[in-house]
């Protein structure tokens, strides 16, 4: 119970000072790594939620009670075709293709560029219209597909 505790506190903890990601987690990436720059209106990245984890990027950023948890992780081959998501509305952003839609009754964005695919998860009552202003300010701002071996 108390590691459950400690788990949801830490959970909700932000920083609105935080801007981005730490170097010690996006220079483990071998693809480029995204972060949406600006934020949602009321939106900041939660201080100490990046992680580097079985190949993959993951972070959060929230307003109040609203969460959105992002999965950044290497292109597969073949690349997904968005198409296939029931549901979703497939969208051009800045980055690469994209498609917004829900999974369990709340907004999934899913977006796939030239190295990289990013899921971005929200709950507690994050909107589309948020969610979708995330994935338009997404910016590159770590690794490039130059340092793969």
């Amino acid at each position: 119970m108390a590691g459950l505790l400690f788990a949801a506190g830490y959970s909700l903890k932000s920083s609105a000072d935080s801007k981005s990601l730490p170097a010690n987690v996006t220079g483990q990436a071998d693809y480029t790594v995204y972060f949406p720059s600006p934020m949602p209106p009321g939106y900041s990245y939660m201080k100490d939620t990046a992680t580097f984890q079985i190949g993959q990027v993951f972070y959060k950023f929230g307003s109040g009670s609203k969460r959105v948890t992002v999965k950044e992780e290497p292109l597969p081959k073949p690349a997904p075709d968005l198409s296939l998501l029931a549901g979703y509305r497939q969208f051009s952003a800045p980055v690469g293709k994209a498609a917004l839609g829900s999974s369990f009754g709340q907004p999934t964005a899913v977006v796939v560029t030239p190295s990289t695919v990013i899921t971005l998860n929200g709950t507690g009552g994050v909107t589309a219209d948020e969610l979708m202003s995330a994935v338009k300010n997404l910016k590159n701002i770590g690794q490039s597909s130059d340092k793969k071996t």
